[in-house]
């Protein structure tokens, strides 16, 4: 009886452990994007950032996304703030290779 316990809570412990990869679900947005314009969008794992074609920063934050949204707690830099810090709703598609952001489209930065 005691094996049994034993054995079923390893299985219940493996199987409660997020390893971010069992799934075989990739984060498609992970890395730079560049508009034709010089804009460039980069995200890492749960962090997003905007950045002016020269380079200066636009906003950051945090972002969880779905099928058809990426929902970004925005920051804006200082210049910006007149738009107001808060969490915002951004559509997005993929289409060949690029990625069409609120109908922006950006190509992966190389």
């Amino acid at each position: 009886m005691k094996k049994t316990i034993f054995a079923l809570s390893i299985v219940l412990i493996l199987a409660s452990c997020d390893n971010g990869g069992m799934s075989g679900e990739s984060n498609p947005f992970i890395g730079a994007w560049e508009a034709d314009d010089g804009s460039r969008y980069t995200f890492s794992k749960n962090e997003a950032a905007s950045y002016y074609p020269d380079g200066r920063l636009y906003w950051t934050g945090t972002y969880t996304y779905n099928d058809t949204h990426i929902l970004i707690t925005l920051e804006f830099d200082e210049e910006d703030r007149k738009y107001g810090n808060g969490t915002f709703p951004f559509l997005y598609n993929f289409e060949n290779d690029l990625f069409i952001l609120n109908g922006l489209s950006l190509h992966k930065s190389k």
